[in-house]
């Protein structure tokens, strides 16, 4: 067996062992941020003579330079539970809390909360949006009666059932949508969970531009 060390407290960053006719190479990737447990890449090599352990020591080689420059971050985690960790370690008040844990839960969970943060990209941001700014519920062809005015059997005319009307959420609400994604997305890069942060790049709905005051005729004479 061979062995490669490194900066890790004198721990054994990688190793080549024989498994049958199969040499395993192993390499320590760190700690997962949130398990705290150890974290392995690992890559078989066919053949066990010396030209298969030449094979393996350059794949030893290859897998610490990817460990070394962060190639193998926790791309894995979705975003759903790095939105829980940001949360449990970003500052903010109370009142703003509970108001990121209303959006995140009702918004941007059912959303986007199962897909990885290694796959999330600025098209998926920019969808979520857009659907938002069309309609608050991101309805996408729920039944046109959305409050039945009778849970038995009924004709919906003569009951009065409310149909479903799409409501646009506002823009400024959006824009705090992203923040919270961002933010979320900023701190996975601080952990080494992902390299770079796609919220960055996303287009969000744009402020509304501050609408003009002029002074009264009478403000207006006296600066004169």
């Amino acid at each position: 067996m061979t062995s490669a060390t490194g900066r890790d407290g004198g721990r054994r960053r990688g190793s080549v062992r024989v498994r049958g006719a199969t040499l395993q190479v192993r390499v320590y990737a760190g700690q997962d941020p949130v398990t705290g447990r150890d974290r392995y890449l690992t890559e078989t090599v066919k053949g066990t003579d010396k030209a298969a352990h030449r094979r393996a020591e350059k794949v030893l080689t290859r897998l610490l330079a990817d460990v070394d420059k962060q190639r193998a971050p926790e791309t894995s985690i979705p975003l759903g539970r790095a939105l829980g960790e940001w949360l449990r370690t970003v500052e903010i008040e109370e009142t703003t809390r509970r108001t990121y844990v209303g959006y995140i839960e009702r918004h941007i969970r059912p959303a986007l909360g199962a897909i990885p943060i290694g796959k999330l990209s600025a098209r998926n941001l920019e969808s979520l949006y857009a659907e938002l700014r069309r309609c608050r519920t991101r309805c996408n062809g729920r039944p046109p009666i959305e409050h039945h005015q009778d849970y038995g059997e009924h004709d919906c005319t003569v009951a009065g059932c409310a149909p479903h009307a799409c409501a646009p959420m506002a823009a400024s609400t959006v824009r705090q949508i992203h923040s919270i994604i961002s933010g979320t997305l900023s701190a996975a890069v601080r952990w080494d969970w992902i390299t770079s942060n796609p919220a960055r790049v996303a287009q969000r709905p744009r402020a509304k531009a501050p609408e003009p005051d002029p002074p009264s005729p009478a403000d207006a004479a006296r600066l004169r």
